[in-house]
């Protein structure tokens, strides 16, 4: 499996993000080796993007991304976007949102935020 990394701001990973579900759904055999996972960063609108990919030939396709090794990969993310969650489960767990508005008890609009989401 082959990881790659790169910064985004906003939406701007969703051509990439697309791309990945084609790929995945292309190849259904190895579904299970693409995922898309993000932390976020000390800018306020960018985060880092990861994702795997099973042959190393398909990266071609991701412009802009620089090769990571597993070592390299965070340990905990804060967003899951594609892949088989039981797989990534075993490598990734969510950080605990650490922000006021995503507090269990910070009422945000007059909405109680949802319960993170768990593996």
């Amino acid at each position: 499996m082959v990881w790659l990394k790169r910064r985004f701001r906003a939406a701007d990973c969703v051509p990439y993000q697309d791309k990945l579900a084609h790929l995945m759904l292309a190849m259904p055999a190895r579904y299970s080796e693409f995922a898309m996972v993000s932390i976020r960063t000390d800018e306020v609108s960018a985060r880092d993007y990861f994702i795997s990919l099973p042959l190393d030939a398909l990266a071609v396709g991701f412009d802009g991304f620089e090769r990571v090794v597993e070592t390299d990969l965070p340990r905990e993310i804060d967003s899951f976007h594609l892949g088989n969650a039981t797989k990534l489960a075993s490598r990734f767990r969510f950080r605990r949102l650490s922000y006021p508005a995503q507090h269990p008890t910070t009422v945000c609009c007059g909405v109680m935020p949802p319960e993170p989401f768990r593996f």
